[in-house]
């Protein structure tokens, strides 16, 4: 399974914080081959909380644009859970026509 997901913008002060334990719940969650791919400004602390959750080495990475994002989605070959802030408009990954629901 591949983890795509976009930072949460609206959390203020506490945003490091809640992303931090958003990858720690999420790390025990991670079957063995699943990846997490994150987008936007605190996408370090998510990464940070599945190390500290016990995700295996590498399971996690920072992307730093939407067309790294697509990139992962269109080359991926099994399941992909899309999740974020609308900022990052991560339903632009999806091939035309699928992701306009927020259009």
């Amino acid at each position: 399974r591949l983890y795509l997901l976009g930072c949460m913008e609206e959390l203020g002060f506490e945003a490091s914080r809640h992303h931090r334990e958003l990858g720690a719940r999420l790390a025990p969650l991670l079957r063995p081959g699943d990846r997490v791919r994150v987008l936007g400004t605190e996408a370090a602390a998510v990464i940070e909380g599945l190390g500290a959750g016990g995700a295996a080495p590498g399971s996690g990475a920072v992307l730093d644009s939407l067309a790294a994002a697509t990139t992962e989605f269109a080359t991926w070959p099994g399941a992909v859970l899309l999740k974020g802030s609308r900022r990052y408009a991560l339903e632009g990954v999806l091939p035309a026509g699928e992701g306009n629901a927020h259009a």
